[in-house]
């Protein structure tokens, strides 16, 4: 019997579409940086690299790390995800919480598949 594979799919267009929008917003965020001249993430790329909750861009660099993780262990990259996501709505600007909201939606996603699948494995192992 071929397994149900529908939660996978769904989970991985959704992730693709939001994670597309991520890097859009973050490669966005860099070039506003050089236009607008102020330079507070490129004059000191540390900046990139500390954990200020307000700079989105450290985050969404986590979040696609999250996303990469997710594609081979699911239950590892849905963490981060789902951590980053609640971290960022809590903290971050008002302006950014549907985009929160939007990753915790693919966290939550890649969590359920992992379950589903889990729960399938251990059915199979039933049956044999």
């Amino acid at each position: 019997m071929k397994p149900d594979r529908t939660l996978f799919w769904i989970t991985t267009i959704i992730g693709i579409l939001i994670t597309l929008v991520v890097i859009y917003a973050t490669v966005m965020i860099i070039i506003w940086e050089f236009k607008e001249g102020s330079g507070y993430i490129m004059k000191d790329l540390s900046n990139i690299f500390r954990l200020n909750l307000n700079n989105s861009t450290l985050l969404y660099l986590i979040y696609l790390l999250g996303y990469a993780i997710a594609w081979w262990k699911p239950l590892r990259g849905s963490t981060i995800i789902l951590a980053i996501s609640i971290l960022g709505y809590i903290f971050g600007y008002r302006e950014e919480r549907s985009a929160y909201i939007a990753t915790f939606l693919v966290g939550f996603f890649y969590l359920a598949y992992w379950f589903d699948s889990r729960k399938k494995k251990k059915s199979d192992l039933k049956k044999n």
